[in-house]
This record gives C-alpha cells, structure tokens and sequence, in this order.
C-alpha cells in the first residue's frame, strides 16, 4: 500500500482478509476487521480537518450499496468468493408462494332469482319425508321390500301411482285416529224437505218485512207528475167541492194514501163508484169518478200505503177523466192539499 493511499475501517467480525497491522488502531485487533476500502487522492485534494470543505450530497447508485458495506464495485467483486454464506445460515425463510386466485364463473339468470333453501329447511323437509314414511306404513302395516323388477323399472317413470290407492281399507270398527268411519246417507230425507221449506218460508218473511220497512206511511192518490191540480177544496158553480180533482188519462193507477181498511168500494151516487179507505187512527180517505172495472180492491181488504187500488175514470158527475180526492176526519171532510202536506205529500200547482 502506498503513501498515498490510507485504509478506512469498514465492518467489524469477519476473519480471512490480509490487513497491514500498521494502519490500525490500537484498539482493534486484525480479526475484526473484513475489508478496506481504498481511497485515492491527490496531494491538492488532501481535506483539512480543520475546516472540512462542504459536499454535494450524491445519491448513491444501487452498485455501491451492499449490506452495511459501502465498497467500490472492483474490489467488491474481487472480495465477494471470501465472505460466502447461505440463507439457511442467516434463519431467512421465503414467503409461501400465494395460491392463485380462481375465476369465478359468470353468473347466469337475473338479479331476481329465487335463492337457495337454508340447510335448516332442508332438515325440516328430510323429517317430513321420514314422517310421511311412517305414517304409510302404520296405515298399510307392513313395508314393502320387495325388489324392483326390470319391468318395473320400465314403468316407473310412466306410472301415476295414488298415495290413496296404497292405503289398506279402515276396518270401520277402529275409533279415533286410526281410521276413518265411512257414513251412510239417511233412508228418510223428510227431515231435510222440512228444514228446506221452513228455511224459504224464513227467507221470505224477511223479505217482506224488508220490503214493508222500506214502503211510505203515505202516498199520493195519483203520482206526482202524473196528474193535473183542476179543482180544489172550495165552492165551484155555486155549490160547495169537498175535494180536490187530479185529473189524468183514461187508466192511470191510483194509490192508496194510507194503510188501512176498505170500507166501501162500488156504486155510489154522483161519483159513479167510489173507494172509501178507513187508516189506523180513523182518517178516512176517498176516491172517486172510477168506472166498474177501475174498481180494485173490495170491502173488508187490507191496503198499505202506495197501493194501486183502482184507475182513473170519468163516470159519475163528471167532465173528463180525473180522480176525486177527499179526507174525512171525525165525521167531517177536511182540505186535502194541508193534510197531504203534512205527511210529505207534495202536489203540483193549481192549474183551474
């Protein structure tokens, strides 16, 4: 080694490298150290300790990097068959390689596909199908362990076999859960016949009461609109009209104003025939001008309000076809037009 160059310590605890004793310090010793790295320089470029020269910081390349050993790449080469070594030596173990991720396969179907059964309904189904097993055999009573025959095997998948079909028949003796009693039809069926005729006549008297709860107290003697208000209650030609007329065509129903009782229905003098209807609190309401056949009810019959008891006539003192209207309470006849107002009867104008 020459004047010129100087030895620079580099790591410690390796043995097998020359070094010249002279250039160590004294308190090391030539085992402990493995390599130098030699530095050339100038006589101008010899630094002054005293006032170190400021450096450029160079990043330094990966060739002169090495496991704690910054070392010039010649000599690094020339030194690297003295400091072998194995990477069992060290404990340095290498990562397991990792399993290659497998691709999963494309979906088919929607987005709105029905999903799997859990594995609990699974169990619950498998204990159904034991279940219905045994039930099969507690109603045949034996197993069958027969053999299938290659015949049998043809035919399986053609075959519709009826679970109802492979049940024995119930002993109709046995009670409770074990079997099914058949019934007999009764011989007599008079029984049913009645109940029958008894449920319509039911069926039909609520219906008729329906029908009765929905009919008016009171009616018009002739339908509003039906008619025309000729005369009313008061004197006409110089006598007294204890009535109202409504006067229609030739035909046209007349009702019953109340319920009631028919008084009088057939001839009467000046009116040609007449109705007289007496209501429960003793009103009595009539009718009149009606020819023989426009008569419909007889004396003695029950009427309901809104009844059709007769049809407009001209018999009698008349001069056109019109039904004659009066109310009698208490022996005496009174104005209709009030009274039917009173009980929501409305009527027309008065047209004269």
């Amino acid at each position: 080694m020459s004047n010129s160059e100087g030895a620079v310590l580099a790591v410690r605890g390796n043995t097998g490298v020359d070094v010249d004793s002279t250039t160590l310090e004294d308190d090391l010793r030539p085992e402990e150290i493995t390599s130098i790295i030699p530095i050339d320089w100038d006589s101008t470029d010899t630094p002054s300790w005293d006032a170190p020269r400021p450096r450029t910081p160079q990043r330094p390349l990966p060739a002169d990097v090495t496991q704690d050993i910054l070392i010039a790449e010649v000599e690094f080469e020339a030194t690297a068959d003295a400091h072998r070594f194995t990477l069992d030596e060290t404990g340095y173990r290498a990562p397991e390689a990792r399993p290659t991720p497998q691709a999963r396969p494309a979906r088919s179907g929607g987005r709105h596909r029905l999903a799997a059964p859990p594995s609990a309904l699974k169990g619950r189904a498998a204990l159904l199908a034991v279940a219905a097993g045994a039930a099969v055999v507690a109603a045949t009573g034996h197993i069958d362990t027969a053999q299938p025959t290659d015949t049998d095997t043809a035919d399986a998948p053609n075959a519709g076999v009826n679970p109802a079909a492979a049940v024995a028949p119930v002993d109709p003796t046995l009670q409770g859960d074990s079997g099914v009693t058949p019934g007999t039809a009764p011989s007599d069926m008079k029984n049913f016949t009645d109940q029958l005729a008894q449920g319509d006549k039911y069926a039909k008297d609520a219906a008729a009461a329906d029908a009765a709860a929905r009919r008016p107290l009171f009616a018009s003697p002739v339908a509003f609109g039906a008619y025309q208000f000729t005369s009313g209650f008061a004197y006409r030609w110089g006598a007294f009209h204890g009535g109202v007329d409504f006067a229609a065509p030739l035909g046209t129903p007349i009702h019953a104003a109340t319920d009631g009782i028919v008084r009088e229905a057939g001839p009467a003098e000046g009116f040609g025939n007449w109705i007289q209807i007496e209501a429960p609190d003793g009103t009595i309401t009539m009718y009149g001008h009606m020819y023989d056949s426009g008569v419909g009810v007889r004396k003695g019959q029950h009427v309901e309000a809104g009844d059709i008891i007769g049809a407009v006539g001209s018999n009698g003192f008349s001069t056109g076809p019109h039904c004659h209207f009066e109310v009698w309470q208490h022996g005496m006849k009174i104005d209709p037009t009030p009274w039917l107002a009173a009980h929501g009867i409305r009527q027309p104008a008065y047209t004269g």
